[in-house]
């Protein structure tokens, strides 16, 4: 016995160990549920979808519906403060590609202007690798439905409430992507005074490729071209938030 089996056994262990460590570290652990509290990334129920977050926005999981084995939506509400004119970005990943059908998510929202001036301006972006143009009838890119039209489920559907900041223009507002969809959205109507707070409710969102996507938000400081040209006005934010979107992309 010149104990050779016993180092061959010893090596093969410690072999075994090493490969199962590095199994369990690209795996990665399993985010948390999104459940509102102070999260970087979070998991949005069963969906398949986790989200990553900025350090001042918070998301709650609200529910999860998949009214037929193609289709699932997914609800959720996001909260945090404005304190400057900084876009909000959220990166939606596949965290469990297996699950995920064609998805689309309800948000609802609480934003609380912690800023000295008021607002009434309010800029949607979505991304992901998918594009597509104006001619399309219902774009491949993650985008917003506007008008938010019903989920099969009533507990999901309903048309988007957007508490007093309205639909004002997409990106492609004469071919499509309106109500269709569109990966830039500006609302606009009431004014946000400093310390209250702006509650739209089910804004639909849509991807239907399980890409990681993006969603980017900001409140627009108005131009001051704006209180000077009237009904003109929302032409001139248009084209400059336009001119800012293609800056920023």
């Amino acid at each position: 016995m010149n104990g050779k089996p016993i180092w061959f056994s010893l090596l093969a262990l410690s072999a075994g160990l090493f490969t199962l460590g590095i199994v369990v570290s690209e795996a990665g652990p399993i985010p948390p549920l999104c459940d509102g509290t102070v999260q970087t990334e979070c998991l949005l129920g069963d969906s398949g979808w986790s989200v990553t977050i900025p350090a001042h926005v918070r998301i709650t999981f609200m529910g999860l519906d998949r009214p037929s084995a193609g289709r699932e939506d997914t609800w959720f509400l996001k909260t945090y403060d404005v304190v400057d004119f900084s876009p909000v970005t959220l990166r939606f990943n596949p965290f469990d590609p297996q699950r995920i059908v064609d998805s689309f998510f309800r948000m609802d929202e609480l934003v609380t202007d912690k800023t000295t001036v008021p607002f009434s301006t309010f800029q949607f972006a979505t991304s992901d690798p998918q594009n597509d143009p104006c001619s399309t009838f219902h774009p491949d890119v993650a985008h917003i439905h506007p008008d938010g039209t019903a989920a099969p489920n009533p507990d999901f559907g309903g048309a988007t409430q957007w508490d007093g900041l309205l639909p004002a223009a997409g990106r492609c507002p004469v071919a499509g992507h309106q109500n269709d969809g569109t990966n830039l959205l500006v609302v606009q109507g009431r004014t946000i005074a400093p310390n209250s707070s702006w509650n739209p409710q089910r804004i639909r969102l849509h991807e239907a490729d399980g890409d990681t996507w993006f969603l980017t938000e900001k409140v627009v400081p108005e131009p001051p071209a704006l209180a000077l040209f009237g009904s003109g006005a929302l032409v001139l934010l248009f084209g400059y938030l336009c001119s800012r979107w293609k800056q920023g992309s």
